[in-house]
């Protein structure tokens, strides 16, 4: 299940999946490795609903 920062970094990517982690994690208040860490989990096979969304 996704919680609100995912879903804000899902959301952001959408908009412009050319933003480093640095910059995505500026915009909701994540380091860069938190946003890299959760980009990774959302990839994995368990969430491969949340990643339809890209």
């Amino acid at each position: 299940m996704l919680d609100r920062f995912d879903a804000k970094i899902l959301d952001i990517i959408q908009s412009d999946a050319g933003l480093s982690h640095e910059a995505i994690g500026q915009k909701v208040n994540l380091s860069a490795s938190s946003v890299r860490r959760r980009i990774a989990n959302l990839k994995k096979p368990a969430s491969s609903n949340a990643m339809s969304r890209l």
